[in-house]
């Protein structure tokens, strides 16, 4: 030892140099760390501080000092678990990540982070130890909005080498359907929806009870809905019920969107072809059970309540109108289908008269018979075409049955009998069967049977009350007189007013009672004159006042009144003068004023006159020339217009000699009476349109007589 140390270095130097050498030794033998790293520094420096008299201790401390600094360098890359080298585990996020709350976690060693939102990079904490193997894994999603975060393949296992980098976390905003739940009634066909904000539709097939609009739309955005388009079949009306339809889109699908559907309702009914002369018709929807009765007068016809559109329809007549009586159908191909879009007003009933009856007064070598004629109805091929009833002609017990009215119940007729000079009533059955003098008394004299002075009657007219009937009469033997007798009615059984006959003119053909039942008209032919009563309303009640003449007439024929309102007209034909003469009356004594012009040209030798029930159109047969004249009458002031293609032939011949003319009680058909033909001719009107009035012939003339003669008088039921 004394060899090696310097002499000059004292026993105190010698002592602190072994110890800093010892204590450099004992350091490098035992692997120090940090810390003991620390502790040898601070020898070193102790012992150089105390040794600054000798250069070569000095650096012998400093070159000890320099080895105890490497050590604590080498040590500063280790683990302080335990001296092995360490490193971090991190990567990138693709994608957008917009939520929050995304962590990722390394199942080896558990190290975690929660990544912030909108972060491109992560790095794990705390670090691994080198050559760990680590698989890191999204643990927690993000959420607002939702999102789907996965570490890529391949990327999250390894062993650590060095810091890792490498990770890749893909990230992608989740996305839900927007829909929901459709309520109310089964939804047609045609309904879509939209969602505004993403502006996507979707078409909801018929019969769905839930909905969803595609494609989905990303977590937070907001949606909107709302109904683009009704359903068609059945027509609905859908709507988003309130609070429902907007949102903004969270975790899941969207289904708390609520449609409320309602099936629009319409109504059913049509129109009626026809007057509807009085009340009593009821038709029926099946589908839903309804009826509804039909107004007297209406051309239209709604039922009530509304049926849901998609409904079928079936409509039928379940009840006939009552007095006067007629036929009312359903046309064919009309009363059912389907309800769509709108109302329905494309149902058409068609009703007509029931029956024509005519009087013949020279058939059966002048014994006479009445005819009975079937109107077919609406669901006929040609509706109004005339076919015998069962039973008919009839040969009655009196002769020279000459004039025709019918009860207003539709259970009598009344006969006039020219030959035997009185009036039987003949009871109505079903299906038009006729039975002669029916009633206690029938027949009932009109007056003297033999003798210089007979009452032959030529004409009748009944109150629409059914309460009076009078008789238009001929006096024979008093050179030209005639009379006209009143009776009452009551079940068919007439009796004579009191005061009864009422003087009147030469040969009184026709008789008509005016729409307001005050007054009555008897146009005598042969005295050019016009006999106008007031009927009694004091007793004895039906009673006529004296008459009043009017003499502006050539050879007035026959008369027809206005059917009623508050236009008070009469129109009158003049057998010679070939025209028709229009007259106003006075609602307080009945007295005729001209209407200018009074006069209108017709065919030769008119006769017949009627009116349809309407008050729109009027009509004259013309015996001397076999034709049909047609006029349209105006509103308000009673002024007549020629129809389309007036005049119309009758039977194809002037010698047809038309005496007679009706109008069934629908207004729609004319029936013509061909007194030498011995035939019936049949016409529609047109009601509407540029010809309206016009006649048509709807089939060929039936034959009303059996062996000669033709019928003088026709009417209808």
């Amino acid at each position: 030892m004394h060899a090696i140390l310097p002499r000059h270095l004292s026993l105190a130097s010698v002592r602190a140099l072994t110890l800093a050498v010892c204590a450099s030794f004992i350091v490098v033998a035992c692997g120090g760390g940090s810390d003991n790293n620390t502790v040898s520094s601070s020898s070193s420096s102790s012992s150089s501080s105390s040794s600054s008299s000798s250069s070569s201790s000095s650096s012998s401390s400093s070159s000890s000092s320099s080895s105890s600094s490497s050590s604590s360098s080498s040590s500063s890359s280790s683990s302080s678990s335990g001296g092995s080298v360490s490193y971090t585990l991190g990567g990138t996020i693709s994608g957008p990540l917009t939520g929050t709350g995304l962590v990722i976690t390394d199942s080896v060693s558990g190290a975690q982070m929660t990544v912030p939102a909108g972060s491109s990079t992560f790095t794990l904490s705390p670090a691994v130890a080198s050559g760990a193997s680590y698989n890191v894994a999204v643990t927690a999603q993000p959420a607002g909005p939702t999102e789907s975060c996965a570490v890529n393949a391949g990327t999250g296992t390894g062993v650590a080498s060095g810091n890792v980098s490498t990770i890749v976390v893909t990230c992608a905003i989740s996305t839900f359907t927007i829909g929901g739940t459709l309520t109310g009634n089964t939804v047609g066909t045609g309904l879509t929806v939209k969602d505004s904000v993403s502006g996507e539709s979707k078409l909801v097939p018929a019969g769905s009870t839930t909905f969803a609009i595609t494609p989905a739309v990303n977590s937070g955005a907001g949606y909107n809905v709302s109904v683009t388009a009704q359903p068609t079949n059945p027509t609905q009306v859908c709507s988003v019920n309130a609070g429902t339809g907007t949102g903004t889109v969270t975790t899941a699908n969207v289904t708390s969107v609520v449609i409320h559907c309602v099936t629009t309702t319409f109504t059913v009914g049509g129109t009626i072809t026809g007057l509807l002369r009085s009340n009593g018709l009821v038709v029926k929807e099946a589908t839903s059970n309804q009826t509804f009765n039909v107004p007297a007068g209406s051309p239209t016809f709604t039922f009530t309540t509304a049926v849901n559109s998609g409904s079928t329809y079936a409509v039928t007549v379940t009840a006939q109108p009552g007095a006067p009586a007629q036929e009312c159908v359903v046309k064919a191909g009309t009363g059912t289908g389907s309800v769509t879009t709108a109302n329905v007003t494309s149902v058409v009933l068609v009703c007509t008269g029931l029956y024509v009856y005519a009087a013949n007064p020279l058939d059966n070598a002048g014994n006479g018979s009445v005819w009975a004629f079937a109107i077919a109805p609406g669901s006929a091929g040609t509706p109004g075409v005339l076919s015998g009833t069962t039973g008919s002609p009839y040969t009655p017990t009196e002769t020279g049955p000459m004039a025709l009215a019918l009860d207003p119940s539709g259970n009598y007729l009344y006969v006039a009998n020219n030959g035997s000079a009185n009036v039987s009533t003949w009871g109505i059955g079903a299906g038009a069967a006729l039975t002669a003098d029916s009633t206690t008394g029938s027949p009932f004299s009109t007056g003297a049977a033999t003798g210089p002075n007979i009452n032959q009657p030529l004409s009748l007219a009944i109150t629409s009350s059914g309460t009076y009937l009078y008789v238009g009469s001929n006096v024979s033997g008093t050179g030209g007189e005639g009379t006209v007798e009143g009776f009452t009615v009551a079940g068919g059984i007439l009796t004579a007013i009191s005061d009864s006959p009422y003087a009147s003119g030469n040969e009184p053909f026709s008789i008509a009672i005016d729409s307001t039942q005050k007054f009555v008209y008897a146009p005598n032919v042969f005295d050019s004159e016009v006999s106008e009563y007031v009927i009694s309303t004091v007793a004895p009640l039906g009673s006529l006042g004296t008459p009043n003449y009017d003499g502006a007439l050539a050879n007035p024929y026959a008369v027809a009144t206005y059917p009623g309102g508050t236009d008070l007209y009469l129109y009158i034909t003049d057998n010679t003068a070939n025209v028709v003469q229009a007259y106003s009356y006075s609602a307080t004594t009945g007295i005729v004023a001209a209407i200018g012009p009074d006069s209108y040209n017709v065919g030769t030798a008119p006769e017949a006159i009627v009116i349809d029930p309407t008050g729109t159109y009027l009509y004259v047969s013309n015996t001397g020339s076999g034709t049909v004249s047609g006029f349209v009458i105006t509103p308000g002031t009673g002024a007549l217009t020629a129809t389309p293609g007036s005049p119309y032939t009758a039977s194809g011949a002037s010698s047809a000699n038309p005496t007679s003319i009706a109008i069934d009680s629908s207004g729609q058909f004319v029936y013509v009476g061909n007194a030498d033909a011995g035939t019936v001719s049949q016409f529609a009107i047109t009601l509407s349109g540029v010809n309206a009035g016009k006649l048509t012939k709807i089939a060929a003339d039936v034959s009303a007589a059996n062996v000669g003669g033709g019928p003088e008088s026709v009417i209808t039921q």
